[in-house]
């Protein structure tokens, strides 16, 4: 599974779920909607933190095509 996959698997478990406790509530049903609410809430933050660490992810693979021999610029060396 993909990092793309995993975000979108997060957030479609967060939107079932958060539905569940919806529809728990409004019919009466005998159920954890709070539970199902707390599920839905994990997964959004799951989805938050996999969207920022795919963030991280095209910073690095930017930099590295910028500097394929790992070498980096100083920016106080540079500047006059």
């Amino acid at each position: 599974m993909t990092l793309d996959e995993t975000i979108k698997y997060c957030e479609e478990i967060a939107e079932e779920n958060a539905s569940l406790a919806d529809r728990i509530e409004q019919l009466h049903l005998y159920g954890n909607a709070e539970g199902c609410r707390e599920c839905a809430s994990e997964h959004r933050q799951l989805a938050e933190w996999l969207k920022e660490l795919k963030k991280y992810r095209e910073i690095k693979n930017s930099r590295n095509r910028m500097f394929p021999n790992g070498e980096e610029v100083n920016a106080d060396e540079n500047s006059d």
